[in-house]
């Protein structure tokens, strides 16, 4: 078979899983999905049968010779790799290059430098060479997957494994380990693991072990884990600081995770998740002395939690918000916003007592008349706050809203759809905008507020429009103004120093729009992260803000400002707004 023949078949493949992909994921990661079916060790890599199983749904009248041809196509020795293969297939990378491709994974050099840098061990099994690296990567990700609960389990079930508590294991011992916490290694992985953790000959040193299985955690990492530790009360400089585990289930918000607010966990499951973990870990490691938490035990205890958290905006999110730890938002002396909302959910439930409080007074059935009952009679208790027309306890307020007040909730409604909204908003602003000099009429402001629902009553409509045509002939309103109000003039320091270093970061005098949407990862966006919207919309939508507001020249600073000023406002909490001038932009 000729390659564009065996093309037009990959072609035909692929047009079948397109057509059951769901609008919320990609090819790849459907195809991914599909292939890990049929991977029953979770090792990455299928062979010709478990991947003839895997395609059986998308390749219909395609004859199991050309299928084999498919796999022979990207396999390596025997073997095919799962979400290499899956990316190239959908991109299409091996039909564009006609001439024969590399493979993808090519031997590594064998130079006595790299077998010391980086342990690759030999191995008879069809896929040549083992990396250490790629087996602890595996493996890391296979726990993950399985949550945290997990990962604390297999640290107990290779320390019950050591049974003469000399914090080391043999080869018996690792698989029973092994066996008992569902993880699975080739003989030349564990040699590789053997070599890298062995402190005696044939023995490993289990600290080592799991130091290297949860991996290093960053110094951004760390930093946070230390303020965190602080936040509770301890000194994570001083060794012999310790806080008591009731101070820790008391700072411990748990409604405030980003997995609660996403809406996929239970506050109660995460807090039982958390306590259960915790004390399970100390037991295991033997911390937690007399009773009290130490920073050590703390950073223990995030060490297993990092390595099944791999992104770094979601760790950070996460620790941010269960420990609520201050930023410069608030005063020292000011309890934060989500200190103030577990509050009022700890408060007592109102049935708590079980019977009602007695009765005071005279009752509703006294009759002093045969006329009937007294003023003190429910229906006329209401005092004199009563309406005269509709016999209600309705108080209408004589208070009207201020400027500044309505043009706050104008600017949170605008705000609440995020930067589409700011789009949407200027867009009308300049299509109402007949004279083309920075102004609309009232009729066309009503339009505009009626038309995309910003909440506004006539009354703060009218507000808006008295002030803002002051200064302007034959009743139009100055909306360029209204923008620079509703935006603000200046960001808060912190926000405005972070905006400052992006800026820098991604260029020195100005930033081309196209190395801005270049560099955003939407991934690691706070609103995709809180699964507030979809990676491929968050993206379009920055994409779309850019290319408007920036009318095709690059950002300036005072333009650059201007924007993320658009930004702050949409991303209120601060630890949301620094994700978005940092992880969003990969910017440290």
């Amino acid at each position: 078979m000729g390659l564009k023949d065996l093309n037009q078949i990959e072609e035909a493949i692929l047009a079948k899983i397109q057509e059951r992909v769901h609008s919320r994921t990609t090819e790849e990661t459907f195809l991914v999905k599909a292939l890990r079916y049929q991977d029953l060790s979770s090792c990455g890599w299928l062979d010709f049968p478990k991947f003839s199983r895997a395609l059986l749904p998308y390749s219909s009248g395609v004859s199991d010779k050309d299928v084999e041809a498919i796999f022979e196509r990207y396999a390596d020795q025997g073997s095919l790799p799962i979400r290499p293969f899956a990316s190239e297939f959908v991109s299409g990378v091996r039909r564009d290059d006609q001439e024969a491709p590399e493979p993808m994974y090519q031997e590594p050099d064998l130079s006595e430098e790299t077998l010391e840098s980086i342990k690759v061990v030999y191995d008879q099994g069809p896929r040549g060479t083992t990396s250490l690296a790629a087996v602890v990567r595996r493996i890391r990700q296979l726990i993950a997957r399985k949550g945290l609960r997990t990962a604390v389990d297999i640290v107990q079930h290779f320390y019950s494994a050591d049974e003469d508590v000399d914090d080391q294991l043999d080869m018996y011992e690792f698989r029973q380990a092994c066996r008992k916490a569902g993880l699975t290694f080739r003989e030349a992985e564990e040699v590789s693991i053997f070599d890298a953790c062995a402190e005696t000959k044939g023995k490993i040193h289990l600290p080592t072990f799991l130091k290297l299985l949860h991996g290093e955690m960053s110094l951004a990492r760390r930093s946070l884990v230390e303020r965190a530790f602080a936040a509770v009360g301890g000194n994570p400089q001083d060794d012999q600081s310790v806080v008591s585990p009731g101070k820790l289930k008391e700072h411990f918000m748990a409604q405030a995770h980003p997995l609660v607010v996403r809406g996929e966990l239970e506050p109660g499951y995460v807090l039982a998740e958390f306590l259960d973990t915790f004390s399970q870990l100390a037991h295991v490691l033997g911390g937690c002395e007399n009773g009290m938490v130490s920073f050590a035990d703390f950073l223990a205890y995030y060490d297993v939690v990092s390595s099944t958290v791999e992104n770094d905006a979601l760790f950070d999110l996460i620790v941010q918000r269960v420990w609520d730890v201050k930023t410069k938002a608030w005063a020292d002396g000011e309890v934060s916003p989500r200190r103030l909302v577990r509050e009022v959910d700890d408060a007592p439930s109102p049935t708590a007592e079980k019977r009602p409080p007695p009765h005071e007074g005279p009752s509703v059935y006294t009759m002093d008349s045969p006329r009937g009952p007294q003023e003190h009679h429910r229906r006329f208790g209401r005092g004199p706050q009563a309406s005269a027309i509709t016999k209600s306890s309705i108080v209408f307020a004589d208070t009207v809203n201020t400027l500044p007040e309505v043009f706050q909730r104008l600017s949170g409604s605008i705000s609440s759809r995020g930067l589409r909204g700011w789009l949407n908003v200027v867009q009308r602003f300049q299509h109402f905008d007949y004279r083309r000099n920075g102004t609309v009429m009232r009729l066309d402001w009503q339009r505009l507020c009626r038309g995309l629902g910003l909440g506004l009553s006539s009354e703060d409509q009218e507000l808006i429009f008295k002030e803002l045509s002051k200064k302007k002939k034959g009743q139009a309103m100055d909306y360029v103004e209204c923008l620079r109000i509703l935006r603000g003039d200046s960001l808060p320091e912190e926000r405005a120093q972070a905006v400052d270093h992006l800026f820098q970061a991604l260029g020195t005098d100005h930033v081309a729009p196209a190395e801005l949407k270049r560099r955003f990862d939407a991934s690691n966006a706070p609103q995709c992260l809180l699964r507030r919207k979809d990676p491929r919309q968050a993206e379009q939508e920055l994409f779309d803000a850019v290319d408007f507001f920036s009318q095709g020249a690059p950002f300036d600073v005072e333009k650059f400002d201007e924007f993320f000023r658009m930004v702050s406002a949409v991303h209120e909490d601060d630890d949301e707004f620094r994700l978005m001038t940092t992880s969003a932009f990969n910017v440290q």
